[in-house]
């Protein structure tokens, strides 16, 4: 068999019933969304937290520039521009300036607090399409037997994510309807930053990745379907073409060509 005929392969009806009966493939998802009532509620804490992270990375921008020009030796090198917030709290150009949760403490925000605050005043934990769940508010929990309810941290302070267990792929594709279903009843929001992540693999085979052909499984992705559902993910470096990444892999096999026209005959 050819290498055009091995991409081409079909996959059949009854394969497909075959793998939903498998209780070897396994599956899980991250569901990320943000919670618009909880910003109307606490947004002078939200504002505050959201100014800092500000600050923050601009005293960390500040910081590095201030020590690079210690550096230089004959300090001819132009200083390094303070922030405004630190000249108008009586910082001078050329002065080492503290991290600004010291210069304004009374900002200083307690994101443990506003999660678990979040979660009870506007998550309906009892209308879950589940029951085994864990909720923290570290955005690094995780669980291999329980759906963890915890922040998302890319989102924002109203920011959620909720990570599904480890299930057969026949409860994954019963439970991510209900989910979606679940998100849409409680008005919570899902917009362009939002994720929905899925992971599978198969628990009967000790090292899945030697034995997937990874090649063939990013020149079987449709990449022209996903963007024209969600456009802005083109060019999103969250994102990038799994099919570029096999042109390039290619080209050092002096195949380019070859690659670009099995990923258009598969599109």
């Amino acid at each position: 068999m050819g290498l055009k005929e091995l991409l081409l392969e079909k996959v059949s009806k009854n394969e497909i019933a075959e793998a939903l009966r498998n209780t070897n493939v396994m599956a899980g998802a991250e569901f990320e969304f943000t919670i618009p009532k909880f910003i109307d509620k606490y947004y002078d804490d939200v504002e505050a937290f959201e100014s800092m992270q500000d600050m923050e990375e601009e005293y960390l921008k500040y910081d590095e520039e201030f020590d690079q020009w210690l550096a230089i030796k004959d300090n001819k090198a132009p200083l390094p521009q303070p922030p405004q917030w630190a000249l108008d709290n009586g910082y001078e150009i050329g002065e080492k300036i503290p991290p600004p949760d010291e210069i304004f403490p009374n900002m200083k925000v307690d994101k443990s607090k506003l999660f678990d605050a979040q979660i009870k005043d506007f998550v309906p934990l009892d209308t879950l399409p589940f029951n085994n769940y864990i909720v923290s508010s570290n955005n690094k929990a995780t669980s291999a037997t329980k759906w963890v309810i915890k922040p998302d941290g890319s989102l924002g302070l109203a920011g959620v994510e909720i990570v599904t267990p480890v299930m057969t792929l026949k409860e994954f594709l019963t439970v991510v309807p209900r989910m979606f279903e679940w998100i849409n009843d409680n008005n919570f929001e899902v917009g362009e930053d939002c994720g929905f992540h899925i992971s599978m693999s198969l628990k009967n085979i000790n090292n899945l990745g030697k034995a997937l052909d990874v090649t063939k499984l990013a020149l079987f992705l449709d990449e022209g379907f996903i963007y024209n559902v969600f456009p802005t993910r083109e060019f999103n470096t969250y994102a990038k073409s799994s099919h570029d990444a096999v042109v390039k892999a290619l080209v050092g096999m002096n195949s380019p060509k070859l690659a670009s026209k099995l990923m258009d005959d598969n599109s």
